[in-house]
């Protein structure tokens, strides 16, 4: 709604006062500067006046009535001449001021009072002030006429909206009930159903950990039952080996590189491709090692097994293994055995690996894979020895490298060099071979060595 902001009004008097004061001051200056000759202040006065009082003002009714009573004052013989101005000044002054006994001065004061409040670009008479003011007064209380119009007109409209809205309001309330009735329904019913799930929830995850905690119980008795079992193996196993030395001293069959399993196989997820081993890290098993699959009834003497596991989690008594490579026709199932050639739970075994090795069938041994096999006994906690002696578990033999060939004698000493350092590589692989025979140690080949560590080339993983 928009605001009528009430004009004040137009400071008439002020601008009467201003004509008129300048009226009394020239009559006051005709009357002290010619007292002596009366006739020759009026006329003074007179000329003094017209020259004040533009024509167009002298028409003015209130200026005409005004020159007309001093006229009148100057046939009155009875009257002096400063009466005559006395009393023209104090009725200027009551003009001015409206107040019957106001001073010359006071009147005067009261137009500067009057011109400091009102601040007009231009200091002009009066009543030249007066009628500009009127003009002006006469355009704003149009203006004034027209915003009330307005404003009845925007109060009506706004009476009409607030109606509209008050009936819109009503018709929607019997609706908006029936809508919050409904709400709170659906409110108490979730709630209902939230508590009810929430015990339900509850009571199954009570049950959940029951089973959990009940089952783990089994797994570590299990697991502890089994440890003591494979300790007690370990331990026949190791006085079997010493009965066998002291019936052959210094002599270890070369066919049968391992004798017995690692662990054993408590579980299977075929979905999943995942298998559950009865060892774990206290067997020294660790992220990353392969095992070779054999059937429950024995590991082959061959090193062919039926599949290949990695671990990937373990835990105390147990391990968690990937399923790498298995077969369809017998896949991996609970109770089968797990080997690896260099894994072993009590001792570190000791490997000399020569010659040239092809780990991924490409048909073509070289020494890069010598290095492989080298770091593939490492990673599964053997140790890598450059020379052979009696502490020797196993020699790994690749391919036997060629003997070379001959330079002529004016070949450069370049391709000589070469020549002995292939040379060298040759007479040594044949020299490990046979002091491996004499000390009895195993010799293994490539592939057997690759199929007793759960190597599995780049290519398929289910044969």
């Amino acid at each position: 709604m928009a605001r009528v902001v009430q004009r004040r009004t137009p400071p008439y008097l002020l601008i009467v006062f201003v004509i008129l004061f300048i009226f009394a001051t020239v009559i006051a200056v005709l009357f002290f500067n010619k007292f002596n000759t009366a006739q020759e202040k009026v006329d003074r006065f007179r000329a003094s006046r017209a020259k004040i009082i533009s024509g167009e003002q002298q028409g003015r009714g209130e200026i005409r009535a005004m020159m007309q009573r001093f006229d009148d004052s100057q046939s009155d013989a009875t009257k002096t001449v400063v009466g005559q101005l006395t009393a023209q000044v104090a009725s200027l002054a009551k003009h001015i001021t409206g107040s019957p006994n106001t001073t010359f001065e006071a009147a005067e004061q009261k137009i500067d009072q009057t011109f400091k409040a009102v601040n007009p670009p231009t200091r002009r008479g009066l009543l030249a002030h007066m009628s500009e003011f009127n003009s002006q007064l006469d355009v704003k209380q149009a203006e004034i006429g027209k915003l009330n119009d307005d404003i009845k007109r925007l109060t009506g409209e706004v009476a009409g909206a607030k109606k509209e809205l008050e009936d819109t309001k009503a018709g929607f309330e019997p609706q908006l009930a029936e809508k919050n009735k409904q709400i709170a329904a659906l409110d108490t019913k979730f709630a209902n159903a939230e508590a009810k799930h929430s015990a339900e929830l509850e009571e199954a995850k009570k049950t959940f950990n029951d089973a959990i905690g009940e089952f783990r119980k089994q797994i570590e008795a299990q697991s502890s039952e089994a440890k003591g079992l494979q300790d007690k193996i370990l331990k026949l196993e190791r006085e079997v080996v010493r009965l066998n030395k002291l019936l052959t001293p210094g002599h270890l069959a070369t066919d049968t590189v391992i004798d017995r399993a690692d662990g054993k196989v408590s579980s299977v997820d075929q979905a999943q491709g995942l298998v559950y081993l009865g060892i774990g890290s206290k067997d020294r098993v660790t992220e990353g090692l392969r095992f070779t699959v054999f059937p429950y009834t024995g590991v082959d003497p061959t090193g062919q097994g039926k599949g290949v596991v990695e671990v990937y989690n373990v835990s105390e008594r147990v391990c968690e293994a990937r399923i790498i490579r298995q077969s369809k026709a017998t896949p991996i199932i609970s109770g089968d055995l797990v080997a690896n050639l260099v894994f072993d739970a009590l001792r570190d075994y000791k490997f000399l690996v020569e010659g040239d090795f092809d780990l991924n069938d490409t048909g073509e041994a070289t020494r890069a894979g010598n290095k492989a096999v080298k770091e593939i006994i490492r990673r599964y906690g053997g140790s890598v020895v450059d020379e052979l002696s009696i502490s020797t578990a196993f020699v790994v033999l690749g391919d036997q490298p060629g003997r070379p060939r001959k330079p002529d004698d004016n070949d450069p000493e370049d391709a000589w060099a070469l020549y002995k350092e292939r040379l060298k590589g040759f007479n040594r692989y044949q020299e490990i071979k046979a002091r491996a025979a004499d000390l009895k140690v195993p010799v293994i080949s490539s592939d057997r060595f690759l199929d007793l560590v759960g190597y599995v080339p780049s290519k398929g993983a289910i044969d």
